[in-house]
């Protein structure tokens, strides 16, 4: 039988809350969008097959046109 302890607990944490702690460089006027949303969406990338930037780039460039 397996342990399913992980499956119940009741406090879990956001995966955008490890993105958090990402210090963001970039000056205030040309933040268009907050760092950790832009980590959690490269992430989900690298997930889905995206082995570079340029393929990272192509896939939100498609995304916006649909």
């Amino acid at each position: 039988m397996i342990n399913n302890v992980f499956l119940y607990k009741t406090d879990s944490v956001s995966l955008l809350y490890h993105f958090d702690n990402i210090e963001d460089s970039r000056t205030d006027r040309h933040k268009l969008h907050a760092l950790p949303d832009i980590s959690f969406i490269m992430f989900c990338d690298i997930i889905c097959g995206a082995k570079t930037f340029r393929a990272f780039l192509i896939s939100q460039n498609r995304s916006k046109t649909t």
